[in-house]
This record gives C-alpha cells, structure tokens and sequence, in this order.
C-alpha cells in the first residue's frame, strides 16, 4: 500500500519577518477590539444633558426651592420630564416640563422660568415644591430622554 499522505522535508515554512508581522497585527486588531468593547464606543453617544441644582428650603418653610446652578447644554424643556417619587417610591408626578407654565403651580409644583423670553432650561430657573405635598426623602428628577439630567433627595 502506497502512502497517499507525507511530511514534507525539503521546505522551511514561514520567514521568522513574516511570523513577527503576522503577531504584531493580530495583537494590533485585539487590542483595538477590546478597546472598543470596554469604551462602548459605537453604542449610544448621546449621554444627554447635565444640570446641577441646589436644594434649599424656602424662608417660612413652606416649601423647597430646587434652583439650577450649572446646564452641560442648552435643550428646550419640551426634552424634558419632571419625576416626583414619594417616600416609598411611588412616582406620584411625571410631567412634561413644557406643560408647565412658568410662575403657574401645577400637582404642588411650580417652575420658574429665569428668562421668560425662552423655552429653554437655564441657570437660575428654579422649582418650588410644597413641603406638605412632597415631604422629605420625597425625591425630584428630571430626565431627559433616557438619562437624569439631574436629581436631588428633598
């Protein structure tokens, strides 16, 4: 019987160049793959807006005033929801910002608009919210899209 398969002898195989090529561009193209799996690059890139705000209490203790301080970028209200949870985290308020009117108490709410001339949230603007309503550990969001823009525990 007549060997149908051998081991070549008379070759060498592949030049060590080639080989160190080969290993550097296969470590190249890994490296980049894990990178973008553990930056989530080419997910969503929209991480939304960032608001700061302060929490105070207002001077005869009626209310909390929640002002904003800082705003990442502009973006019109209508981008936004209020999201009120109680003390045993039950949403009791999820509006709309732009249905609120500026100045307009609305579910023990009301937002003041810094420029009246504008839809857009801003520095300064500011929420009251009735303490009887809204005690504490109550806690206030706003969310933009799918993100919190911004939240704060009364």
């Amino acid at each position: 019987m007549k060997k149908i398969w051998s081991i070549r002898k008379d070759g060498d195989g592949v030049s060590p160049v080639i080989a160190t090529i080969l290993m550097v561009a296969i470590t190249v193209v890994l490296a980049a793959v894990l990178y973008v799996m553990v930056l989530g690059i080419g997910g969503p890139g929209d991480t939304g807006v960032n608001i700061g705000v302060n929490k105070s209490s207002s001077g005869d203790g009626v209310y909390w005033i929640i002002t904003v301080s800082s705003v990442s970028d502009t973006a019109p209200t209508s981008d936004f929801y209020v999201r009120i949870m109680n003390t045993t985290g039950d949403q009791v308020v999820y509006k709309q910002l732009s249905t609120y009117t500026s100045g307009t108490a609305v579910d023990g709410v009301t937002w003041s608009n810094s420029d009246t001339t504008d839809s857009t949230i801003d520095s300064g603007d500011y929420f009251k919210l009735v303490k009887a309503t809204y005690p504490a550990n109550s806690v206030f969001t706003l969310v933009s899209g799918d993100n919190i823009a911004a939240q704060v525990t009364l």
